[in-house]
């Protein structure tokens, strides 16, 4: 197994290269820079202190499971996934949290309502990256046990909807029905429930190109982003601390069409950090 840091396979016996090329750079993932993040689920690793499994896959041929994990460059091994699923369908019965947090994992037992991460032999792609369709059955990942969310909160979330259909839900956090808030995508605009509805007037969905979204809530005032600009909508400051099931995908009648790629919750109010978060998803995704 080529070790961190090879070029090409070679090195002398003191592990210093032979090709004349420099050693590559220590990997520093987003979580390293911006810290505390609260959940984190992507098709990307996330911090150099994961190095577990992105997703579990089931595949339809023969109902196996396996657990998938990143490769040389850090991205969804497709390699591993394609060999594990072959010329059948994967669908995701996990989505590992890479924040640290214990027992977060996204999970759907349900072979009906998970997310597909390959389509008879080919993966599933967003703007060139592997990314999980969410189709219109309803489809959804729940973070359980519940976790205890923070009064001030930031979430970002990269989404393609693919579909004028149906609504498309990033996240819900739900505890009962008049305790939660939520991300949402009803037609063509985003929404955000906060203890009240409040419609993101401007933040329109472009169908068919990945597009990342944050809102962030501080003490007293909150704000809504889209593709790194601001949303002209208060969401309103944080409500207390909510003790919630984070539920990615469809809710309810409410299904999602499209593709997810990552979602981040941070713990607090992160908009002096918000920029460089952005920076970093959209330098990896392209978004704009």
């Amino acid at each position: 197994m080529r070790k961190i840091g090879e070029i090409n396979g070679l090195r002398d016996l003191g592990g210093h290269s032979l090709s004349g090329g420099s050693t590559p750079s220590p990997f520093v993932g987003m979580l390293d820079t911006y810290i505390n993040a609260q959940v984190a689920f992507s098709l990307r690793r996330l911090s150099v202190n994961y190095t577990g499994s992105l997703i579990k896959v089931r595949e339809s041929i023969g109902g196996l499971e396996l657990d998938i994990g990143y490769d040389a460059g850090n991205v969804l091994d497709q390699g591993a996934l394609l060999a594990h699923v072959g010329s059948g369908d994967g669908f995701v019965t996990t989505w590992y949290d890479q924040s640290g947090n214990v027992n977060q994992d996204a999970v759907q037992p349900t072979a009906s309502s998970q997310f597909k991460i390959v389509d008879a032999g080919v993966v599933n792609l967003s703007s060139g990256k592997p990314s999980l369709l969410v189709g219109e059955n309803n489809a959804q990942l729940i973070s359980t046990p519940p976790i205890t969310e923070s009064s001030e909160r930031s979430q970002f979330c990269v989404l393609e909807k693919k579909g004028a259909n149906r609504g498309a839900y990033a996240a819900i956090y739900v505890q009962n029905a008049a305790d939660y808030i939520q991300l949402y995508v009803p037609g063509s605009v985003f929404n955000y429930y906060n203890g009240a509805n409040v419609v993101l007037t401007g933040a329109n969905f472009t169908l068919n190109i990945p597009q990342l979204i944050n809102t962030n809530q501080g003490t007293s005032i909150g704000n809504a982003y889209l593709d790194g600009q601001n949303i002209p909508v208060s969401i309103g400051g944080a409500t207390g601390n909510i003790n919630a099931e984070i539920i990615l995908g469809g809710f309810a009648a409410n299904g999602m069409n499209g593709n997810m790629s990552e979602y981040i919750n941070w713990i607090g109010d992160r908009s002096t950090d918000r920029v460089g978060i952005e920076s970093n998803i959209n330098a990896f995704y392209t978004i704009y």
